[in-house]
């Protein structure tokens, strides 16, 4: 049975047993409510630049399910990668249509971003080297226009369909980086995890949420 179905039926019976539905909205905290209503950020806009990563821990019962697998990550379950796009930072991710109205690549504001993470539960990473950004833009945009579908075969061998992690790898190999994601074992298939953007080594914290 392929990962997808699995991951779908596992949670679908997780959100009947133990929830009772499947819900997907977010449960916001009060504060980033309020930031989010202001039009205001938890954060200094100022500190981020462009090839930062944003990760969240999303609300849906998939999402707790990936946060689970793919520990130890500070619990993040979803990334994506900052870019100057149209005058202001956006993000560049790829989402699956089981969990989304959109299957694929796509791009949103930081803002909106952040307003699906559970109880406000987000970070902010920085490559602890310089990037070759205008590279990276360039494939992330050309990625985007060719509207690529996300990758429910989780499949590391082709970037004709990209799951978040595997989306951020294929824009840093793009630019000439080394590999350094590592990989779990999830249900037979080796996964790209959140690991290496919480490895010193690699990423300094740039910012973080209090849950």
């Amino acid at each position: 049975m392929p990962l997808r179905k699995i991951l779908l039926i596992a949670g679908l019976v997780i959100s009947v047993l133990i929830l009772g539905r499947v819900e997907h909205r977010p449960v916001r905290s009060a504060q980033l409510q309020n930031d989010l209503q202001s039009k205001a950020l938890t954060f200094d806009i100022d500190l981020i630049q462009e090839g930062d990563i944003i990760l969240r821990k999303g609300d849906s019962v998939l999402s707790h399910l990936i946060a689970r697998n793919l520990a130890p990550a500070d619990d993040m379950s979803h990334c994506g990668m900052i870019f100057r796009v149209d005058g202001r930072l956006q993000v560049i991710h790829t989402i699956s249509k089981a969990i989304s109205d959109i299957d694929g690549i796509r791009i949103n504001t930081i803002e909106d971003f952040i307003t699906e993470a559970a109880s406000g539960h987000y970070c902010i990473v920085r490559y602890q080297k310089p990037l070759g950004i205008k590279t990276m833009k360039s494939e992330a945009l050309h990625l985007l226009k060719q509207r690529v579908p996300f990758d429910h075969d989780f499949d590391l061998e082709t970037s004709s369909h990209l799951y978040c992690t595997e989306l951020i790898r294929v824009l840093f190999l793009k630019s000439g980086e080394q590999d350094f994601f590592s990989k779990r074992k999830v249900l037979g298939k080796q996964i790209l995890d959140f690991a290496p953007f919480f490895n010193p080594n690699h990423f300094e914290t740039v910012y973080a949420s209090k849950r």
